[in-house]
Formats: C-alpha cells, sequence, structure tokens
C-alpha cells in the first residue's frame, strides 16, 4: 500500500505505507538479519511485543520510495542516522515523512530530515536524518562477481543467543559481505514494488542505502543476538560501497549502559584486504530479558511437583493430642522424622510414636515446656544429636479455650496464654532458626485460630495470645525470607478436638449450619494444610495464612 505526496517543490515528500510478512521475509533474505523476533513467530508470542516485529531497517528502507532516491542516480549517500522509538508491526499504515534541512551549494552536500509515524494515531516510530552529495565515479567499475547469492552476506550467520550479562565491553565480531547488481535490483524491487533502469556505475545511493541495512544485521545476529532491540544508528561513508567488490562489517561494544541494560558499538567497514576503514558510525541495541521458558515434565519432575518431604526432621509442639497428633502421624505417613513435643501428656505422646513406628516411619516424643528455654534448648539439641538437622518446625502448642470473660481476667491468666502460644514459639523459633539459616532452608508453620479476625465471646486472652503469633509470624518471614526460609500460619475455624468439647451440641451444630461446607474441621483438615506449608510445594509461600474455614469468613 502506498500513497505520495510531495509539496514545496520536492522539499518535502509524505508517502504512506505498510509491511506484510512476505515483505519482512524478503528483507531479511537479502540482508541476512534472520532475528527471531523478525521472523519466529513463536518467539514473537514469547516477547515483550507478543508478537513478530518489522526490522528497523525495513523503516529507514521506505526512503527508496521518495524521489530524492529515485530520481537522483548521480548522487551518493554520504551519511544516514535514526533513533528508534518504537517497533513496527506488519499490517498497521504508516506514513514516511521527509523534509529538506539544510543545502550546502558550497560543497553540494544536501541534508535531510525524515520520520515515521503510524498513521491513525500519528505517533513517533523513528527519526533521523541523511546527506546526499554528488558522486564522482570516473574512476570506479563495476567489479566482476563470481558469487551470486540470494542475499548479500557471504559468512553463515548463527543468530547469537546471549544475555546482556555476558557481554563485556571490547567484545567484537564480524561478517563479510558483497553487494552485486542482482542484490540491488532485488532490493529495490522488494521495497518500492517497481522494477529499476540505471546505470549501476552511479548507484552510490542504493548500494549505501542496502549496506546501512547490514548494522541491522550486525544488531539482530552477531552481538547483541537474538535479544537485541535496536535504538539508534550513525553511518558515515567516506565513499561508496562498489558493486561486486567483497566488504567486511566490524562491530565491538565501547559501552555498556547497565541502567538501560544497552550496548553501544563502534562499527567499521573495510574494503577486503584493506585495513583503512571507508565508513564509520556506531549503534546503540538494548538486550532484553530472554523469554520465559515453560518448564517441561522432566524440569517438573525436578524441582516442582515432588513433596519432599521424605527424610526430614520436623519437630511438632503440643503433638501428643489433637491437631498436633494427627499431624505428627501425616508427617510420619510421608516419611518426615517426627520429633513428638509434650509437656505433660506422656503415654498419649509414646503412643502416637508407636503408631508411626509401626507404619514403618521414624518418631520419638521429647518432653519439653516449650515456655522454658531451657528445656526447648535441651529439646533442640536431643534433635540434633539424633537425626543431625531440623527441618521443619510447627508451632501448635497451646494453653486452654475455656471460656472466661474479660472482667474476670487476670493479667496472670493472659501471661498464662502468651507463655505457652507466643513464648513457646518465641523460644522454639530462637533455637531452630540458626540450624536453618546454616542449611538455607527451613519451614516454620505457625498455628493461629480465625478468632483473631472474628473473636468469640468471652475468650480475650485466647484472641491476645493468637494476634502476637500473626505478627511474629509477618516478621519472621519477612526477615528470613533471604535464607529460603517459609514462615507461615494455619488458620483453622472451629476444630473437632478435645479442647473444644466443652461446647455444647446445640453451639456446634449451630456453627456447623452457618459453615458453607456443613460441617467443623477435622484435625486431618488442619493437617493437610501443614504439610503442604512444610512440602516443598509452597517453596514460594511465606508470611502467608492458610484459612481452614470451610468456606466460613473472613475470606483472607
Amino acid at each position: 500500500m502506498e500513497e505520495s505526496k510531495n509539496t514545496e517543490q520536492n522539499l518535502k515528500e509524505e508517502i504512506s505505507f505498510s509491511f506484510t510478512e512476505e515483505l519482512i521475509s524478503g528483507f531479511a533474505e537479502i540482508t541476512g538479519d534472520f532475528s527471531s523476533l523478525h521472523v519466529d513467530k513463536a518467539f514473537g508470542r514469547k516477547s515483550f511485543y507478543r508478537r513478530t516485529v518489522a526490522h528497523g531497517m525495513l523503516l529507514v528502507s521506505q526512503l527508496l520510495k521518495s524521489k530524492l532516491f529515485m530520481d537522483n542516480s548521480n548522487l551518493s549517500l554520504q551519511n544516514i542516522s535514526c533513533k528508534f522509538f518504537k517497533p513496527a508491526f506488519p499490517d498497521v499504515i504508516y506514513k514516511l515523512i521527509v523534509s529538506s534541512e539544510n543545502i550546502n551549494e558550497e560543497n553540494k552536500l544536501s541534508t535531510f530530515e525524515y520520520k515515521v509515524e503510524e498513521s491513525e494515531m500519528h505517533s513517533l516510530i523513528c527519526r533521523g536524518s541523511f546527506s546526499l552529495a554528488e558522486s564522482d565515479d570516473s574512476n570506479l567499475k563495476v567489479q566482476k562477481t563470481e558469487i551470486e547469492s540470494d542475499g548479500i552476506i557471504l559468512d553463515d550467520l548463527k543468530e547469537l543467543v546471549k544475555t546482556y550479562e555476558e557481554f563485556e565491553e571490547g567484545n567484537k565480531d564480524e561478517f563479510d559481505f558483497l553487494i552485486s547488481k542482482n542484490h540491488l535490483k532485488k532490493f529495490v524491487e522488494l521495497i518500492t514494488g517497481k522494477g529499476i533502469n540505471f546505470d549501476f556505475h552511479s548507484a552510490g545511493l542504493l548500494s549505501n542505502l542496502l549496506c546501512s541495512c547490514l548494522l541491522s544485521t550486525f544488531v539482530g545476529m552477531k552481538i547483541p543476538g537474538r535479544y537485541a532491540t535496536f535504538l539508534d544508528f550513525n553511518l558515515e561513508f567516506k565513499e561508496r560501497i562498489q558493486i561486486g567488490l567483497k566488504y567486511k562489517l566490524k562491530g565491538e561494544i565501547i559501552l555498556k549502559s547497565e541502567p538501560a541494560t544497552a550496548l553501544v558499538l563502534e562499527m567499521n567497514i573495510f574494503k577486503q584486504g584493506s585495513e583503512e576503514s571507508i565508513a564509520l558510525g556506531n549503534v546503540t541495541a538494548k538486550v532484553t530479558q530472554a523469554p520465559v521458558v515453560t518448564p517441561g515434565i522432566e524440569d517438573i519432575k525436578k524441582t516442582g511437583y515432588e513433596i519432599n518431604l521424605k527424610d526430614k526432621v520436623v519437630i511438632i509442639t503440643g503433638a501428643s493430642r489433637g491437631n498436633g497428633a494427627v499431624t505428627a502421624k501425616m508427617f510420619g505417613l510421608y516419611g518426615a522424622k517426627v520429633i513428638v513435643n509434650y509437656f505433660q501428656s506422656k503415654v498419649e505422646a509414646e503412643t502416637v510414636v508407636d503408631e508411626i513406628i509401626k507404619a514403618g516411619g521414624t518418631a520419638k516424643a521429647i518432653k519439653a515446656d516449650v515456655s522454658n528455654l531451657d528445656e526447648v534448648k535441651a529439646m533442640v539439641s536431643q534433635t540434633i544429636n539424633e537425626f543431625g538437622r531440623i527441618d521443619i518446625l510447627v508451632n501448635n502448642a497451646v494453653g486452654d479455650y475455656q471460656p472466661k470473660g474479660f472482667l474476670e481476667l487476670s493479667w496472670e491468666d493472659i501471661l498464662k496464654e502468651i507463655n505457652v502460644s507466643v513464648r513457646g514459639a518465641f523460644n522454639c523459633c530462637s533455637q531452630v532458626l540458626p540450624f536453618m539459616m546454616k542449611n538455607q532452608s527451613g519451614k516454620i508453620i505457625n498455628i493461629s485460630t480465625v478468632a483473631v479476625e472474628n473473636p468469640p465471646l468471652k475468650q480475650s486472652k485466647y484472641v491476645i495470645a493468637k494476634s502476637a503469633m500473626n505478627g511474629l509470624t509477618r516478621s519472621l518471614a519477612v526477615e528470613y525470607a533471604a535464607y529460603n526460609i517459609q514462615v507461615n500460619l494455619v488458620v483453622p475455624g472451629l476444630v473437632e478436638t478435645d479442647l473444644t468439647n466443652f461446647l455444647s451440641k446445640s453451639v456446634r451444630e449451630e456453627i456447623k449450619r452457618q459453615t458453607p461446607m456443613r460441617r467443623l474441621a477435622s484435625t486431618i483438615d488442619v493437617a493437610k494444610s501443614i504439610i503442604f506449608l512444610a512440602s516443598g510445594l509452597s517453596s514460594y509461600t511465606t508470611g502467608q495464612k492458610i484459612m481452614v474455614t470451610g468456606g466460613m469468613p473472613p475470606f483472607l
């Protein structure tokens, strides 16, 4: 699609155009720029742009449609530059605007500005300039071309695949190229859709413009390669590129811009066998992040789907009954080595251990009042001596749930509850964290209650203690995340245990009726949530709550 508007006696031109996939493919074939961002639809979908992008130099190549190029075969392209602001896509209508900036009669050098806009929104896509001068071709001859190929690149280019961090200042690369009569003819026909008939001895405009396109090839295929986004370039020719003569394009990184993750390269063009540069310039290219690769089945097998609890050493406080006992048994079934902590219920704790061992697991009962730091130290020391490590801590110990009105409470009542729930968790965390930090991994699961968010009547001391557990959990989660230690809360609703047996049947039935799942939580429900947070499935979850409420508010 093309529409040309010429005003002010060749001082300004406006040309409408759009790209097709065939045009992009043809341009890649001529220039050798088969960068994935331009020709690989699957790569394009994974890129920042979510689709393939037209070559930046395809925008610049639209200058061929200007009368300045096609009607002035006696001129030579002296220099050209461009800054790219936005990508160009197939099937979008753009407008090229060319205008004169300066005409120097003395040295017969004319400088022009150009820009490309997206037609509908008038957004700026790129802006640049170029200079034309009369060409003295009296001593030039068309070289005999022994090698004729579809593209002008003589080397077998392979798209470089490197990240920004892998590049260093001073890195360099190169490739050889040759522009033939047929290459120029194909180039002009591809861009303009028209055949050409001109004196190839005076092709300085076309050969130099086509040569400029190789800056994009270098950026897309050499340095930076696959993850490059072309930002800007400038190139100045000391002489025209001769038809049929072999040349070498060399590029070297002269600056790494860390904030922009961009590379600035110095570009030089040499005649084959010569050390004198006949064209010199710079390019800037941003190195984008590599697209995220979706893990395959084997990757998931290695890191993603294992519960990963076998042979893990876990301490569960208050594990002689209720939630703690069931959780200990479930850890045992998953192959963990379980420390069943108890304070007074030795028989019950040993019963839990016997069950785990009979099922093929490993367990040990250890007595410790968690509110007593010395006893906690002894429990942790015994665990380390027995198993050599501690991977998981479940702070489950609790005082009681007996209702008591606020005015009936003494401060000692509240302290008693805090001593078990909060001080106990503090003591245990303070002793196991050093071992987890040393191993650069660990899981701490604290048990809270929905009563913190929806306080029931006469449970002030319980709510106060469990509220502190919430704060402890979040604080530890932030402080120890860098050590790969996850700290989380399990927040059950009313659970059917002996701790809540004092509630009347009518009260329990009313709670069931209000619960969307029409039942109370079981100890197994709670244990499953603890297992999840202790497993490899929650490796990126920390400072969070798992609400085990059967659909009851609050929803956090």
